[in-house]
C-alpha cells in the first residue's frame, strides 16, 4: 500500500516499505487542475486493454466521459471484458478496436471509426507499452525497438494524425524510470525519457 511521508527521508534510507507518496503544504489540487472530461466527447486510450488502460478508462467514465475508445494489439481477455462491462454500467459508451498505434495506418483507421460512429474526439491518453527486460549487455537493438516502438513511434503517429484537431488534452503516460533508471528495462527507461521530452514540445 501507499505510505504518506512529509519528506523524502524514507526513500533516502532505502527502506522497503512499499510506495512512498510525498505531500507538500500549500494549495490543494482542484477540479480546475484536471483535464476537462465531457459527456459529449470521445476519449481514446491506447494500450486500453491492459491494466493501466482499463484503470484509465474507469477513471474517465467516473468523471462523465461520454464515449471511450480502447485500442490494443489483442482482443480483450475475460478479465478485461468484465472491467469493460463495469465501465459501461457507469454510463459511458465503449468501443474496442484491435490496433497497433506504432502503425500509422492503424491510427488513421481508428480515427476513421471515431469520425463515423462516435462523438468528437476530445482527448487521447497514450498508455501503450511493452516490456522486454534484460541486463544491458544482453540487450539487442531488436529488443530496444520492441519496447520503443509502441511508446515512441506510437506517440509520434498520434501527434501527426491529430495535430489538426482541437483536442482538450493529449496525455503521454511515462514513468519515473525515465529519470531514475531501473535494473533490467533500459529500453523502457529510454522510451519514458522520450515521452517526457516529447510532452515538452
Amino acid at each position: 500500500g501507499a505510505v504518506r511521508a512529509s519528506s523524502a527521508g524514507l526513500a533516502a534510507r532505502a527502506r522497503q516499505i512499499g510506495k512512498i507518496v510525498l505531500s507538500w503544504p500549500g494549495r490543494q489540487p482542484s477540479s480546475q487542475d484536471m483535464p476537462l472530461v465531457r459527456p459529449d466527447g470521445t476519449y481514446w486510450v491506447t494500450g486500453g486493454l491492459g491494466a493501466l488502460g482499463l484503470f484509465t478508462a474507469g477513471w474517465l467514465a467516473a468523471r462523465g466521459a461520454g464515449h471511450i475508445v480502447l485500442t490494443g494489439r489483442n482482443l480483450p481477455t475475460p478479465v478485461a471484458e468484465k472491467k469493460l462491462a463495469e465501465i459501461r454500467q457507469n454510463g459511458a459508451g465503449v468501443t474496442v478496436e484491435v490496433a497497433d498505434v506504432s502503425l500509422r495506418d492503424d491510427v488513421e483507421r481508428v480515427l476513421g471509426v471515431i469520425r463515423k460512429a462516435c462523438p468528437p474526439l476530445r482527448g487521447i491518453i497514450h498508455a501503450a507499452g511493452v516490456l522486454a527486460d534484460g541486463v544491458l549487455r544482453h540487450q539487442s537493438w531488436e529488443r530496444f525497438e520492441t519496447v520503443l516502438r509502441p511508446k515512441v513511434t506510437g506517440a509520434w503517429n498520434l501527434h501527426q494524425a491529430t495535430r489538426h484537431l482541437s483536442l482538450d488534452f493529449m496525455v503521454l503516460d511515462s514513468s519515473v524510470a525515465g529519470l531514475l533508471g531501473s535494473p533490467g528495462p533500459a529500453h523502457h527507461c529510454a522510451a519514458n525519457a522520450v515521452m517526457d521530452s516529447r510532452a515538452q514540445m
